[in-house]
């Protein structure tokens, strides 16, 4: 899925409704609590490698990807690179990107967390 910079990941967009996510991703989730401070159920779609978080309102407002899902940025797939590729490539349109422990963080670019291996 291609990241766009605070719109979203693909066809997926920020601020979608939950029916809104399930007519983009072609099937119903598995639904569940990501943790006990959760307000709101998080949408799985494990054969695609996508979480969708909801605000309590029920708007899409972050979306998590793993494999088998593709990360594009500018149509290369940063989940087929190591991390420090990642973040250079990242860097180069956002040189005030964060490191933190799990990966690097771009307010530039909305990306809130890249985990890279």
């Amino acid at each position: 899925m291609e990241f766009k910079s605070y719109v979203g990941m693909g066809n997926l967009c920020f601020g979608m409704t939950e029916d809104e996510v399930h007519a983009v991703m072609g099937d119903l989730p598995r639904k569940f609590m990501k943790s006990q401070q959760s307000k709101h159920t998080t949408d799985a779609f494990p054969k695609r490698g996508v979480h969708v978080y909801y605000t309590e309102t029920g708007r899409c407002e972050a979306i998590e990807l793993f494999p088998p899902a593709a990360f594009r940025w500018n149509g290369r797939d940063l989940f087929d690179l190591p991390a420090n590729e990642a973040r250079s490539i990242l860097a180069a349109t956002d040189p005030s990107l964060v490191d933190e422990l799990s990966g690097f963080v771009s307010f530039a670019l909305g990306l809130p967390a890249v985990l890279c291996g």
